[in-house]
């Protein structure tokens, strides 16, 4: 299960988007590095 799925139904928060990896590598290298092995 998606984290965004999870928090919606267990809260009212709702999720507009989510990043692709190209723009996560782009917007937010240093978190890009850390987790891009479970990108793959």
């Amino acid at each position: 299960m998606q984290i965004e799925s999870y928090i919606g139904s267990y809260s009212e928060a709702e999720f507009s988007h989510g990043l692709c990896p190209n723009c996560l590598k782009e917007l937010y290298p240093e978190y890009y590095e850390k987790i891009k092995n479970k990108l793959e």
